[in-house]
């Protein structure tokens, strides 16, 4: 099935009147917070933590949930609740919402996306309909001879987490070093211990979307039939694989269910994370990249997706935007970018840029990739999106770390360095509108193996989601928890909202704005039914 990235269509925003009831808490001292509710105006929340596992990045955090549903803006009640309750220093929505537009792309997207066996003539394939797994040569990105220079005979083998909308165990494609006691399920109400894909179909579901792009991971031996190919699908067939179930759609509805699975990936020494699954701004999310980067996990995610002319962004979403992880933009089998400048295509194709963002992005090869299918045990469609491209650079940083396995570094953030330098040293950068579309060049993983490990490099800048615009927007001239609450619902709005976005990067790294700007961007808000009042005040 043609199964991608959408998350971009339907992005975190709130339709009024219907609105989450859980609210992500940060407290001053975690350990020693002993609440089990709390109150906000005449509203009761129950009060449980993130992780009952002590000494973790989440210690401080947890998730304020209501008895009941308010009309109020999931906004609004985080601010009243910290304003309210002396040790809570900050509130985000857990359960962020999509409004009435995107959700009627989404469903026009699901109609258009349905299962295709034979290639699309909207991008460049191979001529000969018998050619499989093409992305693996060497005029693509490599990774067959890639395979080859693992070094399995010493050292563990490499651990790579696969976070995704689950996987299906009895697919031909199905990795043959699955760790099935350490795989996990993220999403409530389920079996905790399970990341099996029950096929669950729904309007904004994509069931099956694992089982794709985990099969281009890692995926097993297969003889297509009427294909000239017998070998193994996946891009790294022998590192460790650990299943992570986190939602039943690409778009991260729970915002906690992606911090609770890097927290967990960290801690079972998972070495890579492949995701091809995205969602909006969060700062309990670049918490916990930077947790993943201290600890040497390198976090790969996709760029995204968008339709229409780069509708509602063609920009990089979350978490690809923060500039600890490594973020995966899309190139076609014809070397040509995946995206069309033509306003009047609207069919699904790959975000990138700004351009202050593609210093930590590569490109890999998409659409028309081989897409192993949910319950279908030998059959292998055709995918596309960044979501195909996402798992071959994963499978690269897990073949360059087997290689190099016995290799020590002083500091485990030395350890993602060396990857990204390897990755993004090696890239093809000839094509043209290299850096526009693909960042660091395009994907060559036979040539990054061949790379030595980096030690002299700096330590990449802890990720943030403060905007610095706002001291212009505002006047602010320092930084609180508030402001912070202000700055990532913008981030959400701006990601959500072309005209927005286009204004706010017009002033992005200015020092200084003039009144016309500031009244249409405050105007654009205003015009923003999902805003919240905190943020209506500010902007009257």
């Amino acid at each position: 099935m043609r199964n991608t990235l959408y998350f971009v269509l339907f992005l975190a925003v709130t339709i009024i009147g219907v609105h989450a009831e859980e609210i992500l808490i940060k407290v001053q001292n975690g350990r020693a917070f002993s609440q089990k509710t709390l109150q906000a105006g005449n509203t009761t929340f129950t009060i449980t933590p993130l992780s009952t596992t002590r000494n973790t990045m989440l210690n401080n955090w947890y998730v304020a949930k209501s008895e009941g549903i308010s009309e109020e803006s999931p906004w609004d009640i985080a601010h009243q609740i910290v304003t309210e309750n002396e040790q809570v220093i900050y509130g985000e929505p857990n359960r962020p919402t999509i409004n009435k537009n995107q959700r009627k792309l989404a469903e026009a997207l699901q109609k258009e996306f349905s299962a295709k066996r034979g290639y699309d003539s909207d991008w460049g394939h191979p001529d000969n309909a018998e050619v499989f797994a093409w992305h693996l040569e060497n005029t693509h990105s490599q990774l067959k001879e890639a395979r080859k220079k693992g070094n399995y005979k010493s050292g563990r083998r490499i651990r790579v987490a696969h976070f995704d909308t689950g996987y299906d165990p009895d697919h031909v494609t199905t990795p043959k070093n699955v760790c099935g006691d350490l795989e996990r399920n993220y999403i409530k109400g389920e079996n905790e211990f399970s990341a099996v894909d029950p096929g669950k179909k729904g309007t904004l579901e994509q069931p099956g979307h694992g089982t794709g792009t985990l099969g281009i991971l890692a995926g097993n031996l297969v003889q297509p039939s009427g294909k000239k190919f017998s070998d193994y699908l996946g891009g790294a067939p022998e590192v460790e694989i650990v299943p992570v179930r986190l939602s039943n759609s690409v778009i991260l509805f729970q915002l906690d269910a992606f911090a609770k699975a890097i927290d967990y990936a960290v801690s079972i020494n998972c070495d890579v994370v492949s995701m091809s699954m995205g969602g909006v701004a969060s700062k309990l999310w670049a918490e916990s990249i930077n947790n993943a980067y201290e600890r040497g996990l390198v976090v790969v995610t996709a760029a995204g997706n968008n339709v229409g002319g780069g509708l509602p962004t063609r920009y990089l979403v979350f978490p690809a935007k923060f500039k600890r992880v490594i973020a995966v933009s899309g190139v076609c089998y014809d070397h040509k970018p995946y995206f069309k400048t033509d306003p009047f295509f609207f069919a699904m194709q790959g975000n990138w840029g700004p351009e202050k963002l593609m210093d930590s992005a590569i490109a890999a090869y998409t659409p028309n990739m081989p897409w192993a299918r949910l319950g279908k045990h030998d059959e292998i469609g055709n995918g596309g999106g960044t979501s195909s491209a996402t798992p071959q650079v994963a499978a690269t940083a897990a073949l360059w770390l087997q290689k190099y396995n016995n290799f020590k570094f002083a500091e485990p953030w030395q350890k993602v360095n060396a990857v990204r330098h390897a990755l993004f040293s090696s890239a093809r950068k000839d094509l043209k509108d290299s850096k526009k579309y693909y960042g660091n060049g395009v994907l060559q993983s036979s040539q990054a193996l061949d790379v030595q490990p980096k030690t002299d490099t700096e330590k990449i800048k802890k990720d943030d989601v403060y905007s610095p615009y706002l001291s212009l927007l505002f006047g602010w001239e320092t930084r609180d928890n508030s402001q912070e609450m202000i700055s990532v619902e913008m981030l959400q709005l701006q990601q959500n909202n072309a005209k927005l976005c286009e204004l706010l990067e017009d002033i992005e790294g200015k020092s200084q704005i003039t009144t016309q700007q500031r009244q249409a961007i405050f105007s654009e808000i205003q015009n923003i039914p999902e805003a919240s009042e905190a943020l209506r005040q500010l902007t009257k």
